[in-house]
């Protein structure tokens, strides 16, 4: 699911950057696959983050929480 929402952020950002510049379509697609990228890891951070906050939370050491 996540490739496929990739593969349409970038279609419509070459697609744009087409239109609107008529060149630069290989940036515009660089551009937003490391946006996508870089949300993605953040989003995957914070998870891991919430969860390792929870373990500590309910008397975890820190130290063993990997």
């Amino acid at each position: 699911i996540v490739i496929r929402y990739g593969s349409k952020v970038n279609k419509i950002a070459a697609g744009l950057t087409n239109d609107t510049a008529g060149d630069g379509t290989t940036t515009s697609i660089l551009l937003a696959s490391e946006l996508l990228l870089f949300i993605i890891l953040n989003y995957i951070y914070f998870v891991f983050l919430k969860e390792g906050h929870k373990l500590v939370e309910s008397g975890m050491n820190p130290i063993f929480i990997t």
